[in-house]
């Protein structure tokens, strides 16, 4: 898979990891502990401005376009936890993204109409997404999970809070999250590790940081109540279903129980779907049922997309399928397959150097004790039927919150009994 891994860590607290493999292309991934929840106040839209801002041609002009110009590719992503700057190129200008990627760390200054041009882009996109019904609902699924704190308002936050952002957060929020002990970068390709690594440390001799404050680990409000939140949507015929329960975080072993749980758990319901009634079967085009990890906090959830009648009838199968997983044992053929599924998901994907590198800056952001695909892989393999019957019983336990998008104005919140 890779011929070496190479892992430091510099003295302000940057972590690096070379994975090397002989391949053209090289990607490297630059993953920092700098997501929407760290927001506080009037900073709301800080972290995914920063992204914005950051891949910006209009700022970072030379240095994109050098990336650019050699066939390069940059992409940026902000979620509740992290932000990360991934930069993909010909191994024979990696050097250019890793300048890029430093320069990020950079303090600039920040031009009135360039922010009123990002903020503008910003709201395009967050209009967008509450146009596309299966985005909206996932935004909305969060008011359901955590209400009244950071995670209810959207990643992006609100159109009035774009408005609003003074530049002052900004500037509060990058010197505070933008350390080099609050990232990683990962880079994969066929590198030379010494060279790569003394580049880096060349530049923060020019430019000495000093360490973040110290920030404790966010915590979240639980609610242990059902609740249902429906949202009306005049702009589709369907309606759309988010069931969702909490998880557990990245260093909580039962990530790999759930996660093999949740693949379980669609594989039953939608041959539920097909045999729930002997006349016809409820007609979707797709059910994502999937569990993931962060950094801070996780989660099971469940979307499907189906005419209003058959509502209560998927969530009453939802709810009896949990049940039955809580109550017996899945079979060796069954945790087999799954298990083949997800191994070979992973393997798939790390052939590309793109996901390598991703994959492996969160594993060392988040600070885990797998160090390794090999050992990530291994956790999945070695996960017993009785792990997985846990976990759909420490499901059971919660009531679930459920968010529900439909154009039908009368509809009332459905008459549940869970258990």
């Amino acid at each position: 898979m890779f011929n070496n891994i190479y892992y430091t860590q510099l003295g302000n607290g940057l972590k690096i990891v070379i994975l090397q493999r002989s391949t053209p292309s090289v990607t490297i991934c630059m993953r920092g502990l700098a997501g929407s929840n760290y927001e506080e106040g009037n900073g709301i839209g800080c972290a995914h401005l920063l992204e914005h801002f950051h891949t910006s041609k209009l700022f970072y002009k030379q240095k994109i376009n050098k990336i650019i110009n050699y066939g390069g590719r940059i992409t940026g992503t902000t979620s509740r936890d992290d932000v990360a700057y991934l930069v993909k190129s010909l191994k024979e200008y990696y050097q250019f993204s890793l300048d890029y990627l430093l320069e990020i760390f950079l303090e600039k200054k920040f031009e009135e109409s360039f922010i009123v041009q990002i903020k503008n882009n910003i709201i395009q996109e967050i209009r967008q997404n509450i146009n596309d019904p299966k985005k909206y609902i996932m935004r909305l699924a969060y008011q359901n999970l955590y209400p009244g704190q950071r995670f209810s308002k959207f990643n992006t936050g609100d159109e009035n809070d774009i408005k609003n952002l003074k530049i002052d957060s900004i500037y509060s929020f990058k010197r505070d999250r933008y350390s080099p002990d609050n990232f990683v970068i990962t880079a994969c390709g066929d590198i030379d590790p010494k060279l790569f690594i003394q580049t880096i440390k060349s530049f923060f001799v020019k430019n000495v940081y000093k360490k973040s404050n110290k920030i404790k680990k966010l915590k979240y409000k639980k609610n242990k109540q059902l609740k249902i939140l429906i949202q009306k949507n005049e702009d589709s015929d369907q309606v759309h279903l988010k069931i969702d329960f909490y998880g557990v975080s990245s260093s909580n072993k039962s990530k790999y129980a759930y996660l093999l749980l949740s693949k379980i758990l669609k594989n039953k319901l939608l041959k539920s779907i097909q045999n729930y009634n002997s006349k016809f079967y409820i007609p979707t085009y797709s059910i994502d049922v999937n569990s993931f990890s962060s950094n801070t906090y996780g989660l099971l959830g469940a979307y499907i997309c189906m005419e209003d009648k058959y509502l209560n009838p998927f969530i009453e199968i939802f709810r009896k399928t949990l049940i039955s997983l809580s109550r017996r044992k899945i079979s060796s053929s069954e945790l087999n397959a799954v298990k083949n599924n997800i191994y070979c998901d992973l393997i798939f994907n790390l052939e590309k150097t793109s996901l390598a590198s991703d994959f492996y800056s969160e594993l060392y952001l988040y600070d885990s004790a797998v160090k390794s695909h090999s050992d990530e892989l291994n956790n999945y393999l070695i996960c017993q039927a009785s792990s997985i019957q846990k976990a759909a019983q420490n499901f059971c336990k919660q009531k679930p919150k459920i968010t529900i998008l439909t154009n039908n104005t009368v509809m009332m919140a459905p008459k549940i009994i869970w258990k």
